[in-house]
């Protein structure tokens, strides 16, 4: 197809070509007519002049024809009153010819050999006739002045056409690129590109249509920013969303699953993607919830749990149709919560209620045995009396040390408790904890050796470090066997503190280390429980260490005893 600007100047030059053909044409017509007038009218007069001239001459006829003749520069033909041709300037035709008549006319001259225009006037003296006489002037003579005056107006007009073809063009392209801008301003938002704006370069219709252009297009920017900014914060939140998310169109295939579906599943994106579900999913109930939704159209609610190698997973999946405003269904969108934390705390918590019921259940049964015993009779026994006694005392005390590690504890987690940071002397603290526990040791017949470097600092709070130190010496003697060692040392590194409690004890498998600071738990409950152990120490210990931003470490093997590192910041200047 031809561009605008080209159909709009051959339309200008079609237009202009026929004004200018038809008013050529017919200014060519009015000169030649013009022209040929003044000829006739010249012949006639210069016809006239000849007549007189001829009738007022003294000399002959031939004679008188023929000067007329060279001065005219015309054909002269002499005739008398009866049409006998009297004189010709052209002496071979000097021959008789009809009777000639006043006035002018075209027609062939034989002595001319071609068409001539003749005016005949008549000779006369007074009023008697004497004869006619004809000028004769060949028509190409007159062709000649003819062409000129069409090749004249054939240039002319010829000029002004390539001008106005010229101005056409140039006025064209003032008309047309604006149009073109427009044009092409409407190609590059049609591809997409929003940023592309037209310089107004005119007030008129064409400006308004710039202007509309320009607004229209900063329109479509703004509305796609827009629309992108949502999409991205969509998409962000869907990828970034703690939920698995999934959609499903109505032919059963996967649509959308964002990155944490993919981890629940253990998906890449080649396995899933326009896949049927039943294909890619292998969990058998999740499978059953989408083909419910499917069938009924109905919400479906409810828990799963899948296995991935030795893990177990647990899930609350939400399965709803997504139906289209003529309630056509066109789709299920399936969310799933990680509940796999919650179920672990759940049977943390019921361990724990588990834990605390039998840990006090025993002092407390054994409390009111021997308290029943004593009532029975046994307290008039002496011997008997004094034994029961420290029993219930010594479970007392027992009940009493897991009723402060349940406080302590339960403090510690709620945060209900202060870390006052100050310079500690570990060599102070380290002999203040073997003060306490040194009776413990030697009953056991454990050697509990303390090393700690004097002057020794480090930022913490001295009270919750000797409660530290305590209780991994505690656990410590209760793990290791009469004749063992208890060692608790500190060194200095280049920007922290190791703190180091070393025994001799039963050790403990590697398996079992991750689970040591759990609440309750013993490596070996027996010993535990038969040395007055609350499952309490270590949890504590655990902590009181994060507490003070530090880290524990465990090394051990069974029966090669048991090593805790702490590691903890030194107290700077």
């Amino acid at each position: 197809m031809r561009k605008f600007s080209q159909r709009l100047i051959l339309s200008i030059m079609l237009i202009v070509l026929f004004v200018l053909g038809g008013a050529g044409f017919v200014m060519g017509q009015i000169l030649n007519n013009a022209y040929l007038e003044q000829i006739e009218e010249r012949l006639e007069n210069e016809a006239e002049l000849a007549a007189m001239y001829v009738a007022q001459t003294d000399a002959s006829n031939d004679e008188a024809v023929q000067q007329a003749a060279e001065r005219l520069g015309l054909r002269l033909t002499l005739y008398d009153r009866t049409g006998s041709v009297v004189s010709d300037s052209l002496e071979s035709s000097n021959t008789g010819s009809a009777m000639p008549e006043e006035g002018t006319d075209i027609a062939y001259s034989e002595a001319i050999g071609e068409e001539a225009l003749n005016v005949t006037a008549l000779i006369d003296h007074e009023t008697d006739t004497d004869g006619w006489i004809r000028l004769a002037l060949p028509v190409s003579e007159t062709a000649g002045i003819t062409r000129s005056i069409w090749v004249g107006i054939g240039a002319t007009f010829t000029t002004a056409f390539l001008f106005i073809l010229m101005l056409s063009y140039r006025v064209a392209g003032q008309i047309v690129a604006p149009v073109s801008q427009v044009k092409r301003a409407a190609s590059k938002l049609a591809e997409g590109d929003f940023k592309v704006r037209v310089q107004k370069s005119s007030s008129d219709e064409i400006g308004d249509l710039t202007d509309s252009m320009n607004v229209l297009a900063k329109n479509l920017d703004q509305l796609t920013s827009r629309y992108k900014r949502q999409q991205e914060r969509m998409e962000t939140l869907i990828e970034h969303m703690g939920s698995g998310l999934m959609f499903i169109d109505h032919r059963g295939r996967f649509i959308l699953m964002n990155w944490t579906a993919f981890s629940m599943f253990r998906l890449d994106e080649q396995t899933w993607q326009d896949q049927l579900y039943y294909d890619v999913l292998e969990n058998d109930d999740l499978i059953e919830s989408i083909q419910h939704v499917f069938f009924t159209e109905e919400s479906v609610h409810r828990q799963i749990h899948m296995v991935h190698g030795v893990s177990t997973y647990h899930y609350d999946i939400y399965a709803a149709p997504v139906l289209s405003q003529s309630e056509k269904l066109r789709g299920t969108v399936v969310v799933l919560h990680d509940i796999t934390e919650l179920k672990r705390l759940e049977k943390v918590r019921k361990d724990f209620v588990a834990n605390v019921s039998h840990e006090l259940k025993t002092p407390v049964t054994s409390i009111k045995g021997f308290a029943e015993t004593l009532l029975d009779g046994a307290m008039d026994v002496a011997e008997h009396r004094e034994e029961f006694i420290r029993i219930i005392q010594k479970e007392s005390t027992r009940l009493e040390e897991l009723v402060v590690d349940l406080l302590e504890l339960s403090k510690i987690e709620q945060g209900n408790f202060n870390i006052t940071f100050m310079a500690v002397e570990l060599d102070q603290v380290f002999e203040e904890a073997r003060a306490l526990m040194a009776k413990r040791a030697e009953e056991a017949g454990i050697e509990l050796v303390v090393d700690a470097p004097v002057g020794l600092v480090i930022a913490g709070d001295a009270s919750r470090m000797k409660q530290i130190a305590i209780n991994l010496i505690t656990n410590a003697i209760m793990y290791t066997p009469a004749g063992g060692t208890v060692r608790m040392s500190a060194a200095e590194h280049a920007e922290e503190v190791e703190v180091c409690v070393v025994d001799t004890g039963v050790g403990i498998d590697p398996e079992e280390i991750p689970r040591i600071f759990e609440r309750f738990y013993r490596v070996d409950k027996t010993r535990s429980r038969h040395s007055g152990g609350t499952g309490l120490g270590l949890a504590i210990v655990k902590h009181l260490v994060d507490a003070h931003n530090g880290q524990i470490k465990v090394e051990s093997q069974p029966g090669e005893g048991t090593t805790f590192r702490l590691f903890f910041k030194k107290k700077t200047n």
